[in-house]
């Protein structure tokens, strides 16, 4: 329950900072991968996309530890399929960013 509104509320505050602030490339905070560092262009197209799914996993983490205050969800479980959500987001944002670089040369 404690880890699912932790994590809920780190997602979801870093989610929003990237969404309302104006993030440079920098070598601390934002989506940084290879791919996503190689431009400006590509460092924007990343870091909007990281942030709708940051409060999208952040929102769901919050939901579920209310929900396990009256289920009994295991903190591994929890955990795990946080784990899940945030790899599914970083495979569909690397290949929405492939393909927004292979269009962009």
């Amino acid at each position: 329950m404690i880890p699912s509104f932790v994590l809920g509320a780190v997602f979801l505050i870093g989610g929003l900072i990237l969404k309302y602030a104006r993030v440079q490339r920098n070598p601390l905070f934002g989506y940084r991968t290879y791919l996503s560092m190689k431009n400006e262009g590509n460092w924007n197209f990343a870091n909007k996309k990281a942030a709708i799914d940051l409060i999208v996993i952040g929102v769901v983490s919050l939901v579920v530890g209310c929900v396990s205050l009256w289920l009994p969800l295991g903190n591994g479980s929890i955990i795990f399929g946080l784990l899940i959500l945030i790899l599914v987001s970083i495979i569909r944002i690397e290949v929405s960013l492939r393909k927004f670089d292979n269009g962009h040369r």
